[in-house]
């Protein structure tokens, strides 16, 4: 289990993250933090330097081969947010 979470962290940071943050372009691992909601996984991804902060909501979906086609689909959406506080 732990290794699971681990792996998914990794890969939540390869694929959202990247290579730095793109508010202050620091290039350590951001803290990943899971949560696990009634209907749906949350992680939240902060820069340890600048508290830049993303948020991403149904984590499953984000490795289904077939997102790119979702996407497109009028029933999903997907937001983004930025606060300077």
């Amino acid at each position: 289990m732990i290794a699971q979470t681990q792996i998914q962290k990794e890969k939540l940071i390869r694929e959202v993250w990247g290579d730095c943050c793109i508010e202050c372009d620091y290039n350590k691992s951001p803290a990943v933090h899971l949560y696990k909601l009634k209907s749906e996984d949350v992680a939240v991804i902060t820069c340890p330097k600048c508290d830049f902060t993303i948020v991403v909501i149904e984590i499953e979906n984000l490795y289904k081969e077939t997102l790119k086609d979702e996407i497109n689909d009028q029933e999903n959406t997907i937001v983004t947010t930025y606060s300077t506080t």
